[in-house]
Parts: structure tokens; sequence; C-alpha cells
């Protein structure tokens, strides 16, 4: 999708999308709020969200994923709100949020985590 080089809200909600690819928002530079939830998805790859250094808000509760790759949210320094509600997520060690250091909130309930 060639998405508007303007563009910095996206609303994707209660689609079908089963998986995200590394191109996918590869040309959504200026997208600050990312609404995925209520979809299918299963799959992000690691590199997605790659390009999206002004993404403040992401949104992809209500989903099936089951992993959730560190470099989603690598050195988003502008990332202060993430959603992962009704996963299938568990805590893997891997999953570091400190590495988007101005988060403020996070939200993981209904998901698979049996130890923090």
């Amino acid at each position: 999708v060639r998405w508007p080089k303007a563009l910095s809200s996206l609303v994707l909600m209660h689609n079908q999308i089963s998986q995200i690819s590394e191109r996918t928002f590869a040309l959504a530079r200026n997208l600050s709020k990312l609404y995925l939830s209520h979809n299918n998805i299963a799959y992000i790859d690691p590199n997605a969200f790659k390009h999206l250094q002004y993404l403040s808000t992401l949104q992809i509760e209500f989903n099936r994923l089951s992993s959730f790759a560190p470099t989603l949210i690598e050195n988003k320094t502008s990332l202060t709100i993430i959603h992962l509600s009704e996963n299938q997520l568990d805590l893997d060690p891997e999953i570091r949020f400190s590495r988007a250091p101005n988060v403020k909130e996070i939200h993981l309930d209904q998901n698979r985590i049996t130890a923090i």
C-alpha cells in the first residue's frame, strides 16, 4: 500500500488482517498513531515498524499474537502507549519494554502470562 506521506494516524481496526510484513508501513514514516486492534494478526515481521520513528501510540489488542519481537519497539523514543491486551502472549524474557524508554502505559491484560 502506498500511504500518503503526511499520514500521521492510521486506524485498521475490525478487519481480517492476519500478518504485517516489513514493507507494510515502510513508506508511512510520519505515522504517530497506529490502531490494529480487533483483527486476526498472528505475525508481525520484527522489522515492520522500523521506519516509524514518530510512533507514539501502538494498539494491537484483540488479535492472535503469541510473540512480540523486541525490535518492534526498539529505539522508539516517541512511543508512550502500547496496548497488547487480549492476545496469546507470554512474557518472553526477550520482550524488553525498556527499549522504548518513554513508554508511560502498557496494557497486557487477558494474555497467557504465567510469571513476571
